[in-house]
């Protein structure tokens, strides 16, 4: 991966969460509206009843508040653009939780700046400071998979594993479904995969439980690879803060 610094995203944290008090108006400085007189969209509205984009190219844009309120997948050969400014809010569904999903062939191009980043956080969150860091897990968050290079076996025996040698079943979305796999079968690898950009990305609240040892993280990479660049990001309020599988360097 291009860029995956975890001290970064660590002092990303305190950066972010500076403006918490101000992130009304975040995006001010990129020309974006106040959040509150944002046009709400719900993003069940983007998609098909499955969660699939319903688009090729889908842009996400600073002038509206997106509600995802439902799963939505960026599925092979498709690509979601985030705006710098924009905010995603999540709404709580125990059980089902309400992601974003970059599977293997999608790219997501959410290119965010320090003084324009992305917001990606809970409905329950005012953006005004005042929603408690300890609110965990209200959300699925952010999950991208790759082609690259992993020593995920089918011999591994455990609910990730699937039955071809070098691809996954990402810990905390259901098996049986492509696109929840990473990794690409053994000597088909595509180490320098592209899942896209995430820069300036400011990850709330996320990390919901499914099951017994079983959730989804603040940010979830599987399989990814070389070309995909993930700098600048912060994750608040989750369980665990990054969860990767065989990442490749």
């Amino acid at each position: 991966m291009r860029t995956l610094n975890k001290l970064a995203m660590t002092a990303a944290v305190a950066a972010l969460a500076v403006t918490s008090a101000n992130a009304q108006s975040v995006g001010s400085a990129c020309g974006c509206p106040a959040v509150s007189s944002r046009t709400q969209v719900l993003t069940s509205t983007l998609v098909d009843v499955n969660g699939n984009l319903l688009n090729a190219n889908t842009s996400l844009t600073c002038n509206n508040l997106y509600v995802l309120n439902s799963r939505l997948y960026v599925n092979n050969g498709q690509d979601l653009f985030i705006e710098p400014g924009t905010v995603i809010k999540a709404q709580d569904n125990a059980g089902d939780a309400r992601a974003i999903i970059v599977s293997r062939g999608g790219q997501i191009w959410a290119n965010g700046s320090e003084s324009c980043p992305i917001i990606m956080t809970s409905t329950a969150d005012p953006l005004d400071g005042s929603y408690a860091v300890t609110n965990r897990g209200v959300w699925g968050s952010l999950i991208v998979l790759g082609r690259a290079y992993t020593n995920k076996r089918a011999s591994d025996g455990d609910v990730t594993a699937t039955a071809t040698n070098g691809v996954g079943n990402i810990e905390g979305l259901a098996t049986g479904d492509a696109r929840h796999e990473y990794g690409n079968p053994v000597g088909t690898e595509i180490n320098d995969d592209n899942s896209g950009v995430i820069r300036y990305v400011s990850l709330r609240h996320g990390g919901e439980v499914i099951g017994a040892n079983n959730e989804i993280n603040g940010l979830t990479l599987g399989g990814v690879g070389t070309g995909t660049t993930i700098d600048h990001v912060a994750v608040i309020g989750t369980r665990t803060t990054v969860s990767s599988s065989s990442v490749v360097p």
